[in-house]
């Protein structure tokens, strides 16, 4: 067998193994795994990479084996609690932490000291309070939450910023152009 097909089946095997160990879709787990987490203890890997190269026959596994599998079972706990889709995942992992979100890559594997617990505990209640608004306003069409901040990300005009938002709120537009401007 090539080492290019040894390599994708150990890849699915392990994907489809955490999936359902954490109880995440398989294209939310193969994301986290692949693209977004990244090796505790070697910064150098991503959390696959540290996964494939578990000896399946042993039962001993090494500090970055252990501080991977605790990191993603953390990352898990929160993607399943919000019900985090795999569209999502960007968001939450490369542009939210810039914004004050729980940065979930990044979770304390000990003790953290009483000022980072109150940053984490702030950057998660901003979290919370993006997913409240998520599941208060789901969709509208093709608007979600997540649409109107790709707006704001990609520089889009503030009118079609505001009418997205809009849209997916059944807020009036007068209102939230009043509240939102410098009047």
């Amino acid at each position: 067998m090539n080492i290019y097909l040894r390599t994708t089946l150990s890849t699915q095997s392990v994907v489809q193994t955490i999936a359902v160990a954490l109880s995440l879709e398989t294209a939310v787990a193969e994301s986290v795994l692949t693209e977004h987490v990244i090796a505790p203890n070697d910064p150098s890997k991503k959390a696959i990479d540290v996964l494939i190269g578990i000896d399946l026959e042993s039962t001993v596994y090494t500090a970055s084996e252990l501080d991977t599998y605790r990191l993603l079972h953390k990352i898990a706990t929160v993607l399943t609690t919000l019900k985090v889709t795999a569209a999502e995942l960007v968001w939450l992992f490369e542009k939210g932490p810039a914004l004050g979100w729980l940065e979930l890559k990044r979770l304390p594997l000990a003790v953290p000291s009483e000022a980072q617990a109150a940053n984490l505990y702030a950057a998660w209640k901003r979290l919370i309070a993006l997913y409240s608004f998520r599941d208060t306003y789901p969709v509208a069409g093709d608007a979600t939450v997540f649409s109107v901040l790709d707006l704001v990300d990609s520089g889009s005009d503030r009118d079609s910023v505001l009418s997205t938002l809009c849209s997916l709120t059944g807020w009036d537009l007068l209102d939230v152009d009043y509240l939102t401007g410098v009047d």
